[in-house]
């Protein structure tokens, strides 16, 4: 395989030499070093056993005369990534792909990324953070009939690592902008998602339900469709976006996860925006039920997933008011988000968010209160101030017998600019909780020097543990050497267990002790 791609790359290059041709692409690998620690739950087999592990991505993207030709090699040794359970070493091509357009149609072969509408009943897309790839590998379409309609539809299978998963999604999509005037302006769309079960999959379903007691069962079905129709509205500094997308009757796992029910499910989502000088409010609102849409019934967690469910949280940078993040819940929920932010002046900016989200049964399951002020003081001095209150039902997002997390955790934030190159960042925070692992204080020196140097320490500190025998340090040190278009990343890391999210996807990730480092580049 290597020789394959060496060869393959060899070729490309030489041929680009003579041809009017471009060759792009980056390169990212990631080594985790594991030093045993059995005191915060670092003794995974990684510990034990392999001692270390590496991840690497090279992606290449070639075009010529209209042709696009995109290839990535994807390596896993001992990795822990795609499963933290789980030693995982393979390598091979994760990725390829040709496209090419021929006048207002555009043809992509191969695996590809893309969604419908915010994703809600189709998003094909990568996180290498988290570990996930739903490239889905096959054919789709594009034709553009003018600027404000255009048409997509694709078939293919959702990748699975080296592989795919057996079932075939199919799906379709069109967009219609509708231009008023300046201020008022519509952008309309439909969407339809088709999956359909491979015959092994129907099987083992089959025999599941055929040993339930005769009320429960039911016939399954091969085919599941979801729909889905949206629209939003622009007028002057308003804004509205409205989704409604439905599902047909398919086999679902019920709450308890103990049996297959047979359900439809439907999901409403808006999204209100308003702007004006030093003004703004942003309203979301959702309610869902019954919508897990995956490549099998029998795909559980993150795996199988075809679709996203805008989550309805704030999206958090600092480390311990993200450390109680939230998913959508898949068999149902009605969550609103609210955020304003106000601005008197250039020096001073606050915004309030509040968050609130119940399940199918009308039970509170999250609910967040959040509060910041920036302040610039100077030219060289910029801080922020803020209080975060969190009500976080632990059995329903980590499936913890436990009572729900109530938490309080004040921060504060200053970035002093030495000069021109040098600045220094300090944060400190406190997370205060009478459930889970108690109370945690965090702070972080970070000195950067333009545009090359970063180097940081931080200490995340159990001060009143609930779990532990005794308060634990989970020390951090960092340092960044950029060159250019590349990046080097070497850290000492001690990592608490807890909930790691990107973009409102979550897994629960175990404790980690060791040092980590990161390389990145484009060409």
């Amino acid at each position: 395989m290597m020789k394959k791609i060496i060869l393959c790359f060899l070729i490309l290059v030489f041929a680009s030499s003579f041809l009017k041709a471009q060759l792009t692409g980056d390169f990212l690998t990631n080594s985790n070093f594991y030093y045993r620690d059995t005191s915060i739950g670092a003794n995974t087999s990684q510990y034990q056993h392999e001692l270390s592990s590496t991840e690497a991505w090279l992606f290449l993207n070639y075009s010529i005369s209209d042709f696009n030709f995109r290839v990535r090699y994807d390596l896993f040794n001992n990795s822990a990534l795609l499963n933290p359970n789980e030693v995982y070493t393979d390598h091979g091509l994760g990725f390829y792909q040709v496209n090419k357009k021929v006048g207002s149609l555009d043809i992509t072969a191969g695996h590809f990324y893309d969604q419908f509408a915010t994703g809600i009943i189709f998003r094909a897309f990568e996180d290498r953070i988290l570990g996930l790839d739903y490239a889905i590998n096959g054919i789709k379409l594009k034709y553009d009939f003018s600027e404000t309609f255009r048409v997509k539809a694709f078939t293919g299978r959702q990748k699975y690592r080296f592989e795919e998963h057996k079932q075939v999604v199919k799906g379709a999509d069109i967009e219609k902008d509708f231009i008023i005037n300046d201020n008022l302006k519509f952008f309309t769309g439909a969407g339809m998602v088709n999956r359909t079960l491979d015959q092994a999959s129907m099987n083992l379903l089959a025999n599941e339900i055929n040993s339930y007691k005769l009320e429960d069962r039911f016939v399954p079905k091969y085919n599941v469709f979801a729909y889905t129709f949206y629209n939003t509205l622009v007028f002057k500094n308003l804004s509205l976006y409205v989704e409604y997308a439905f599902k047909t009757k398919e086999a679902i796992r019920n709450e308890q996860g103990d049996k297959f029910i047979f359900k439809s499910g439907n999901v409403f989502y808006t999204n209100f925006n308003f702007s004006t000088s030093g003004f703004g409010i942003t309203i979301q609102h959702k309610q869902s039920k019954n919508f897990p849409l995956r490549t099998s019934p029998f795909a559980t967690f993150l795996v199988g997933t075809l679709n996203y469910m805008p989550p309805m949280s704030k999206q958090h940078a600092k480390t311990l008011p993200a450390r109680y993040s939230i998913s959508a819940l898949e068999l149902g929920e009605n969550a609103t988000q609210a955020e304003i932010t106000y601005s008197p002046n250039k020096n001073n900016t606050f915004i309030l968010n509040a968050t609130y989200v119940a399940n199918s049964k009308k039970e509170m399951t999250y609910r967040e209160l959040y509060l910041e002020y920036y302040h610039k003081f100077s030219k060289k001095l910029n801080t922020s101030f803020g209080i975060q209150s969190i009500y976080y039902d632990i059995f329903t997002y980590q499936n913890e017998l436990e009572e729900a997390v109530e938490t309080l955790t004040p921060f504060a934030e200053f970035v002093y600019k030495i000069d021109r190159k040098k600045s220094l960042r300090t944060e400190i925070q406190y997370l205060m909780t009478e459930q889970d692992h108690g109370d945690f204080f965090f702070g972080l020196l970070e000195f950067n020097i333009a545009p090359h140097y970063s180097f940081s320490v931080s200490d995340m500190i159990n001060t009143k543990p609930l779990k532990l025998a005794e308060v634990k340090h989970y020390y951090n040190f960092f340092i960044a050497y950029t060159l250019d278009q590349t990046r080097f990343a070497l850290g000492y890391v001690k990592q608490v267990e807890g909930i790691v999210c990107t973009g409102g996807v979550c897994r629960v990730e175990p404790a980690f002790s060791g040092i980590k480092f990161n390389l990145s580049t484009s060409f």
